[in-house]
């Protein structure tokens, strides 16, 4: 049963945050089709985290998620690994999220980490699938070490291009829709 005396400006809200979802789940996949031949450099990592540090908790983890889904459906269940993978970056950037705006450095340093645990973290896919055979676990992260270092390094260059540029329009968007964006970090940037 729905509830009808939700106000207006709530019923504003939820429209406007599932229309942003929406758009930046296009957004991130169309990214990730348009940087597709280029091996293991993508952006999805970056804006994702982006979100994460400067929108609420909630709105972050619906829009992870979300991304995670249309993922599943475009590519099929060997994206299911994705939502450990996503969340798992998330937690560790909402836990860090105070010091981070102090020292952007070791956001930098942290993506390209998170392009390295990244084949790491997959690996644990194959060991599910393959009746928890640690040997072809390691072996699919050992063959993919050059990828993971080539990830890392993209990662790191994404983040030096990008990150100053990105944070100031978000900036700019965040000053107009204040109940999404975790203000007290946003003051902190630029």
């Amino acid at each position: 049963m729905l509830n009808h005396k939700i106000s207006y400006s709530k019923r504003f809200t939820i429209i406007f945050e599932i229309c942003l979802i929406s758009t930046l789940i296009s957004f991130i996949t169309i990214l990730r089709y348009v940087l597709y031949f280029l091996p293991n450099i993508e952006l999805v990592t970056f804006f994702l985290l982006i979100f994460v540090l400067l929108f609420k908790n909630t709105f972050s983890f619906v829009l992870i998620n979300s991304f995670c889904l249309v993922q599943i459906i475009l590519f099929g269940q060997s994206d299911l690994f994705y939502f450990v993978i996503y969340n798992f970056y998330a937690i560790i950037i909402i836990v860090l999220r105070k010091n981070i705006f102090s020292y952007q450095y070791l956001l930098a340093i942290l993506f390209f980490l998170f392009g390295i645990l990244f084949g790491a973290l997959y690996s644990f896919n194959y060991l599910i699938i393959n009746n928890f055979n640690f040997k072809i676990m390691l072996a699919y992260y050992i063959k993919g070490i050059p990828f993971d270092l080539i990830h890392g390094i993209g990662n790191l260059l994404l983040f030096l291009f990008l990150y100053y540029p990105t944070q100031k329009i978000i900036k700019q968007f965040a000053l107009n829709n204040t109940n999404l964006f975790n203000i007290k970090y946003l003051n902190n940037i630029i």
